[in-house]
């Protein structure tokens, strides 16, 4: 019923209130020195939501998202919530697996597929964190049949040369049947702390996130995972 509803929201939105003051006296506590603003929100509703319409609001460069579960990667990507967040909130995602520990993004990885980009500033988030780290940059190409580059990705390779021209990057090419395996052993070879992608529909993005294709990743539960979208405006 109605009344039971109301009730319900009652008591979600007081553990809402708890937890998050919690979260902000651990924050105050853990980091006194440090110089950033702490603000606490409890909104009702669809979390996608919430946070695009607080993102949009508060003109917020990052969402930060914890992952959990027993299951490693099988939860991380899977969890209904988080691919959520990932596939619909606007500006970039850093998703950051439990039980990481903090190592300085050094060596980031690109996974891309060479697919036209629409909007070059979909990069500023991802620059910005290099200039911050001075990190080097790997994009990397995974592919399934040992042929030779096409023109329309090597003209796509040039431009994108072109735009990341003001950091360090080289690019790599990885053969391997899976996609998912292919990364993985990249990740490995190279020491990558950090993996990065670009969310878009019927490309790259949705084959990564595949069931099949999660699963063979258990190994990158442990990296950071920057989610970018292509025509947000950083």
């Amino acid at each position: 019923t109605t009344d039971i509803l109301i009730s319900i929201k009652d008591i979600l939105s007081r553990q809402s209130k708890q937890e998050l003051k919690k979260e902000y006296d651990y924050f105050k506590n853990k980091y006194p020195s440090y110089l950033f603003v702490l603000k606490k929100k409890s909104k009702f509703g669809k979390l996608s939501d919430v946070i695009n319409t607080i993102s949009k609001n508060e003109n917020i460069d990052y969402v930060v998202m914890g992952t959990k579960g027993s299951t490693g990667m099988e939860k991380m990507f899977l969890g209904s919530t988080t691919i959520d967040v990932i596939k619909k909130v606007k500006c970039p995602v850093l998703s950051i697996p439990q039980n990481t520990k903090f190592t300085p993004p050094l060596k980031i990885a690109f996974a891309t597929n060479y697919e036209e980009l629409e909007y070059n500033y979909v990069f500023n988030p991802l620059i910005k964190i290099i200039e911050q780290y001075n990190s080097e940059l790997l994009i990397v190409n995974v592919h399934s049949k040992d042929e030779l580059v096409t023109n329309q990705e090597a003209i796509i390779g040039v431009k994108l040369h072109h735009t990341l021209e003001k950091i360090p990057h080289n690019f790599h090419s990885i053969l391997h049947t899976d996609i998912a395996k292919g990364i993985d052993q990249f990740v490995h070879k190279f020491n990558i702390n950090m993996l990065t992608i670009i969310a878009r529909k019927h490309s790259f993005f949705e084959l990564i996130f595949h069931n099949s294709v999660t699963e063979e990743l258990p190994t990158l539960v442990d990296i950071p995972l920057l989610i970018l979208h292509q025509k947000y405006k950083f």
